[in-house]
């Protein structure tokens, strides 16, 4: 795990973005459930580190978008 954390630490600091993620960076997927994820990759990158969970409300909205964009495209 420690050589994929430094291969994305050493992309982000390559791609002049670094200094641009002021917020920090979020893990995302089945991997980012893995125990202590989040302290090793703080601690190998000195960013903060967050999960990202998935959204109920926020799928919800774009279906709804989806749905509302179809019928505008039957009306038309």
């Amino acid at each position: 795990m420690e050589e994929i954390i430094d291969a994305v630490n050493f992309e982000i600091q390559n791609s002049g973005y670094a200094d641009k993620l002021a917020a920090g960076v979020v893990i995302t997927g089945g991997g980012a459930m893995l125990k202590h994820l989040p302290q090793l990759m703080k601690f190998k990158t000195a960013m903060d580190v967050r999960i990202g969970l998935p959204n109920e409300h926020l799928a919800e909205q774009r279906r709804m978008k989806l749905t509302n964009l179809c019928m505008l495209q039957v009306s038309v």
